[in-house]
């Protein structure tokens, strides 16, 4: 579905926490990771 669980909000606040210290181009790096991560978990 499209329910975000609590690790999800756990990340997105790291991720916010973090995001003053990343350059954009580790961010778009460390998401596309995350997402390829968890779709192939989900699938």
């Amino acid at each position: 579905m499209g329910a975000v669980t609590s690790l999800d909000r756990e990340i997105i606040a790291a991720t916010l926490n973090l995001l003053p210290f990343v350059t954009w181009d580790r961010f778009v790096e460390v998401f596309g990771e995350a997402i390829r991560n968890s779709t192939r978990a989900a699938a």
